[in-house]
């Protein structure tokens, strides 16, 4: 019995996988060619970055994906998560906010993981939406407990740039300022050294 759920598991997973990722296929190619609009663009870019989380390696995924990518950032998907996170409902302290505040870090931490830190700051919007994440105190929290991984690369960029383009860095410390003492102690801290 148990090797009959092993072998199911084992083999019927990565069917399941491959069987949802090709019906998905089609219906995210048409939304990426035909009829796409700004609301697309994290469903988009989600898709390429789930598709390259499961299969990292593999270069003809990255290939095979990328346009949804390229496609999600035509639609400005990071100026579009920006003021998704800025709606008044998600300002609210609900579980439901809570639950797409942290869908948004997420994604934008998985990106980080797939994008080169030398092309972040081509992103349009990438340090506003990082900005309007992070000043939520549940954000801040985990932002600050997992420094030199994820949004910190987004973060590290900022800092790169400053002092010639001050705005990107200015607009996350605040953000992380605003939400907790703690977290503007680190934002001063962060400054100064």
């Amino acid at each position: 019995m148990f090797y009959f759920i092993f072998v199911f598991f084992s083999t019927g997973m990565d069917d399941w996988i491959n069987d949802v990722r090709s019906n998905m296929q089609d219906i995210f190619e048409h939304k990426c060619v035909r009829e796409s609009s700004p609301q697309d663009g994290p469903l988009l870019l989600s898709w390429m970055l789930a598709n390259y989380a499961i299969d990292p390696d593999n270069i003809d995924t990255l290939i095979r994906f990328r346009p949804f990518g390229i496609k999600a950032i035509q639609l400005d998907v990071f100026k579009y998560l920006r003021d998704l996170i800025n709606c008044e409902m998600f300002q609210e302290e609900t579980h439901y906010a809570e639950v797409v505040r942290s869908s948004v870090y997420n994604l934008l931490s998985l990106m980080c993981v797939f994008m080169d830190e030398d092309r972040l700051s081509a992103l349009n919007g990438i340090f506003d939406a990082l900005a309007a994440i992070v000043k939520f105190p549940e954000c801040a929290t985990r932002f600050w407990a997992e420094q030199g991984d994820g949004l910190w690369s987004i973060y590290k960029v900022a800092k790169e740039l400053y002092p010639y383009k001050f705005e990107p860095l200015t607009k996350i410390a605040i953000g992380l300022a605003s939400t907790i003492i703690t977290s503007a102690k680190k934002v001063t801290y962060n400054y100064t050294y």
